[in-house]
């Protein structure tokens, strides 16, 4: 019984696309954007501390870097996108007008 669980269960896993090599892709992955950021954290307070010029540099570079990164990084929403803003006003519109005059207890709660 135990050996048909264990098949089932790694069908399944096979099904949905885990399979070992990808695990153990994603826990390497995982381990070293650890050790980055840790690295970071520390060389960043180290950085801070000082009060050089050069040091000085890095904490500029750091949060350059960092805020460069979050941006590249991060989804971007469909109102973000370029020339999905025109339509999504008025996809926007159309639905308001499609759900009607909105109750005195929608408006009271909107003023």
């Amino acid at each position: 019984w135990d050996f048909l669980v264990e098949q089932m269960i790694e069908e399944a896993a096979d099904s949905m696309g885990v399979s070992q090599t990808r695990i153990i892709i994603t826990i390497v992955a995982l381990i070293l954007w650890l050790i980055f950021v840790f690295a970071f954290i520390f060389l960043a307070i180290q950085g801070w501390f000082a009060q050089g010029s050069f040091e000085t540099t890095i904490q500029s570079l750091f949060i350059c870097v960092s805020g460069g990164m979050t941006k590249f990084l991060r989804q971007k929403t469909s109102a973000e996108q370029y020339g999905n803003i025109d339509e999504l006003v008025r996809t926007i519109i159309r639905n308001d007008k499609e759900s009607g005059p909105a109750s005195s207890e929608q408006r009271s709660l909107v003023s």
